[in-house]
């Protein structure tokens, strides 16, 4: 299970008797509960946990998976166990912080459970009574004990574990968490089932998960590790259900909204567009073009989302789109997330646009002011045109009065507000964001549940493979030669670190440090450049242009050149420290070589003291697709890495795991878009009341991520 793990069978001890029918009883106080006086119901109620019902959706944050017991005469010291034993003999501790000890036996010897800093807790047992103990197995004077940190008394020697897993819970100081199991275990297997279900309230056709009440009843018992992954199931539904509503809600209303014009590319003008360019379509990008000018021909704005591997053909589609806009006496603008971004598309817009007579321009914040004054009055114009910019485009005194078409670049570097200002520009504008990452199907249903997904999945011809090696940190030396070899035979060398400066914090290779020493250890041949994120806009450019001229043949950057960077002479990537980059962004950083007709390489150096990173690193050497290597990385970072920072905490899920929930997120989507077609805002908004707290508070974490 995600966050995997099971609960313990009931105590012997039983709660209250609580009054009245089921569904009143949900609604008693924690107070009439035996075990919780005045004291214990106040730091429940501090902690919002008042009746019943607030306690069984109070819902654990972890679970720790119970083994099976083994004999006493096969413990291995040094090493964690769980024995079930009959308890023979009770030691209490002499001193306050002593160790009390209670010795067990089974039907092949004995064995001392110890109890650390528990003065206390031999007086739970009695002589005769079964336990089931876990802990780490020592060694002491000679004899077998076990330091225990979890038990629980079972019926008989056979008995094997109580639970398939222990819960953890987020409990308030004054409450033990022993007596918080046995109340919630009890409740769980007497009322769980009376808990509301707005799924079965819903008139909803039948699905694969458990009712509510059930998955809750198992959430709390952890009784087997299959009724458990059925209870998470249940709850993992419920968070998508909580996560996709704003996005979906946000997605009616896009569809809700007319356009006071639409762009119509019929075959002739798709034919001028294909012919004016310097290259040939791929068929995927054919059939990206034609879902894109459906969207911009229909009545409702387009909200899309392109996503494909490096190098496939993205900025190409939109320029292509743009220029249908532009060629239909609109404007467009293309929003990038850096000025070396925007850069390189304004030269692909000069390869692509000016054959076809469709006039560009650009905005950054290095843009001058008489160029910007003069772009303005164009503008406001309502002359048709492409806008390429950066930020820059965003600020209130920039109009765009005729945007028909928003394109947004690596747009996880984005948020929902900053895509909302442009598309604010003017009314209804179709939008299209752009991702160099291939995203996994369940991600892109997560992240971008308000938008219809389009996918390149199909290189243009002439791209070679790029070899990929790991090289240790200490082959440094060897790597630097091979970056003087390539760029004394004219080819360009990448040279990526994960920092700008030095920091005492984190053992790392910076930028700064990597690039004065090899331009040392080269002696002024090859010369060495360097661009990162602190540098001014133009000092970057500038190195980046000396490296493309091949003025500078090696550039040592950040991550500043992940994307959008062109250069068809460079055949090497090298990537330091590159265990501390996730395979997706490996992935991208790869891609800025083998462009070219020559052979291409990429270098990964690893510290040598982690062997589970160089395993992750290896998926790179054997693996080339890029929707694979994102799985991946999504299976081992989790999602909010590779969707952006600014989906984190979006994406951190209790119980749901994109990598293999996808029919739960699929079903989740089909659902809220039936009850939001039939209007039965009452089932959705019963289903905020009635979910577990847990799951109630995700809304309030996903309602930034709407359509913008």
């Amino acid at each position: 299970m995600s966050r995997s793990g099971p609960p313990a069978k009931p105590s012997t001890e039983p709660t209250r008797e609580l009054p009245g029918t089921p569904g009143r009883a949900l609604d008693q106080a924690l107070s009439s509960l035996r075990g919780v006086g005045p004291a214990r119901a106040a730091a429940f109620a501090a902690a919002g946990l008042q009746t019943v019902r607030d306690l069984l959706l109070h819902l654990p944050t972890k679970f720790t998976p119970l083994p099976h017991p083994q004999p006493t005469a096969r413990l291995e010291p040094g090493k964690d166990a769980a024995v079930v034993g009959r308890v023979t003999r009770i030691v209490p501790s002499r001193r306050r912080q002593g160790a009390t000890r209670v010795d067990v036996e089974d039907d092949r010897g004995t064995v001392s459970l110890v109890f650390f800093h528990q003065p206390h807790v031999g007086s739970a047992f009695t002589r005769g009574a079964f336990v089931y103990a876990l802990g780490r197995v020592g060694v002491r004077d000679g004899k077998t004990f076990l330091a225990v940190g979890h038990y629980e008394f079972v019926a008989a020697l056979d008995s094997g574990r109580p639970a398939a897993a222990l819960p953890a819970y987020v409990l308030p100081d004054a409450v033990p968490p022993r007596l918080h199991r046995r109340l919630v275990r009890d409740l769980a297997r007497t009322l769980a089932v009376e808990l509301d279900d707005w799924r079965a309230a819903s008139d909803l056709p039948g699905a694969a998960v458990l009712p509510l009440g059930r998955a809750i009843a198992a959430i709390h018992e952890c009784a087997d590790e299959v009724e458990l992954d059925a209870a998470r199931r249940r709850l993992a539904y419920d968070e998508f259900v909580h996560h996709l509503r704003p996005l979906i809600a946000a997605r009616a209303q896009v569809e809700r909204t007319t356009k006071p014009d639409v762009v119509r590319v019929d075959a002739d003008e798709f034919e001028r567009l294909r012919a004016a360019l310097p290259f040939a379509l791929t068929r995927a990008q054919r059939r990206v073009l034609d879902e894109v000018f459906a969207d911009l021909a229909r009545g409702t704005p387009m909200h899309r989302l392109l996503h494909g591997d490096v190098g496939s053909g993205k900025t190409a589609v939109a320029l292509l789109a743009a220029a249908a806009v532009v060629r239909a006496k609109h404007q467009a603008a293309l929003l990038a997330p850096t000025a070396l971004l925007a850069d390189q598309h304004e030269r692909t817009a000069r390869r692509i646009l000016e054959p076809l007579g469709v006039p560009f321009a650009s905005l950054t914040a290095a843009t001058p002011a008489r160029a910007r004054k003069e772009l303005a009055a164009r503008l406001e114009s309502g002359e048709p045109l492409l806008l390429i910019g950066t930020h820059a485009l965003l600020v209130e005194r920039v109009k765009i009065p005729k945007l028909r078409l928003a394109v947004v670049d690596e747009q996880h570097r984005f948020g929902v507000q900053q895509r909302g200002r442009l598309r604010a520009k003017a009314s209804a504008v179709d939008l299209l964001v752009m991702s160099a990452t291939p995203i996994p199907r369940t991600l892109a249903l997560a992240v971008f549940g308000d938008l219809e997904v389009s996918a390149l999945d199909e290189m243009p011809p002439g791209r070679t493979p790029v070899a990929t090696s790991v090289r240790e940190r200490r082959e440094l030396k060897t790597v630097a030669d091979d970056i003087r070899d390539v760029a004394r035979a004219g080819g360009r060398v990448f040279v990526v670190c994960p920092l700008v400066a030095e920091s005492e914090q984190q053992d790392l290779i910076a930028a700064e440090t990597l690039a004065k020493k090899l331009a040392a250890y080269f002696k002024g041949s090859p010369a060495v450049g360097l661009a990162h994120g602190r540098r001014k806009p133009e000092e970057n450019a500038a190195a980046l242009a000396a490296f493309q001229a091949g003025r500078v043949p090696v550039l040592v950057s950040t991550l500043v050149v992940e994307v959008g960077v062109d250069v068809p002479e460079a055949t090497l990537m090298v990537v330091v420290d590159a265990a501390r980059f996730g395979l997706a962004a490996l992935h991208q950083l790869r891609g800025r070589v083998g462009r070219g007709a020559r052979a291409s390489r990429c270098i990964l150096v690893a510290k040598d003291d982690k062997p589970e990173s160089r395993e992750r690193l290896d998926v790179l050497v054997d693996e080339h697709d890029g929707l694979v290597i994102a799985q991946k990385d999504l299976e081992v970072r989790g999602p909010g890495q590779i969707a952006g920072s600014r989906q984190h905490g979006v994406l951190d899920f209790g119980f749901a795991d994109l990598a293999r929930d996808v029919d739960l997120l699929a079903q989740a989507q089909q659902d809220l878009r039936r009850l939001l077609e039939a209007t039965d805002a009452r089932a959705i908004e019963h289903a905020l009341r009635s979910s577990p707290p847990a799951l109630r508070e995700r809304l309030a974490t996903t309602a930034s991520v709407g359509p913008g």
